[in-house]
């Protein structure tokens, strides 16, 4: 039996847009030895309990950790105007979300000075970082070639029908046929933990 598992669209989110559109804008890429992402196979990054939304590892094992934040889940350090009363993720005020994303920050800036790496800890924002304003990142995955091939005739399946299992009874005999791409998960993505207290 074949299960929809997601609960939303990933590729609409800010988050699947913002590190496509940032590895897009790293190159070369064969500067680049390794990547860690919720969207790309060797999983997520975790400093603590801390999960990094993108960490590149570059072949002279210098390494990047980005973390994008939406204005409705972590607020914003960077200047933007606050509305009075205003409400963030689970009906939280500006300050608490501010604080939790402070000490993730804190957490990722302790963990680069303690291993002794070359690399940085860069945070962009949806709210002022340049390029990553949605209707920006909205424009991206329209314009540019690499970037809307990602997305393109990406369909999410709620059921598995009659007609799909005729045509993949099809797609079994011909294997140049791309019409489909099945993804199983079956088991947990890799993980790198860093505890600084060990």
């Amino acid at each position: 039996m074949l299960e929809k598992t997601d609960t939303y669209i990933r590729y609409k989110s800010f988050e699947f847009k913002a590190v496509y559109y940032t590895l897009c804008n790293l190159k070369p890429y064969s500067d680049i030895r390794t990547v860690y992402s919720n969207f790309l196979p060797m999983g997520l990054f975790y400093v603590d309990k801390c999960p990094a939304d993108l960490v590149v590892i570059y072949n002279d094992f210098a390494i990047d950790n980005y973390h994008f934040d939406g204005y409705f889940v972590h607020g914003c350090g960077g200047g933007c105007l606050q509305k009075p009363n205003q409400r963030y993720i689970n009906g939280q005020t500006h300050k608490q979300v501010g604080a939790k994303t402070e000490k993730r920050d804190a957490i990722f800036e302790q963990w680069i000075n303690a291993v002794g790496m070359h690399g940085h800890h860069i945070v962009i924002a949806d709210c002022h970082s340049p390029g990553y304003a949605p209707w920006s990142l909205e424009k991206a995955f329209r314009t540019h070639p690499e970037l809307a091939n990602l997305v393109k005739g990406y369909l999410l399946v709620d059921q598995i029908t009659s007609l799909m299992l005729k045509d993949f009874d099809n797609f079994a005999q011909d294997q140049t046929n791309q019409s489909y791409t099945f993804i199983g998960h079956t088991v947990q993505p890799s993980l790198i933990v860093y505890h600084p207290d060990t």
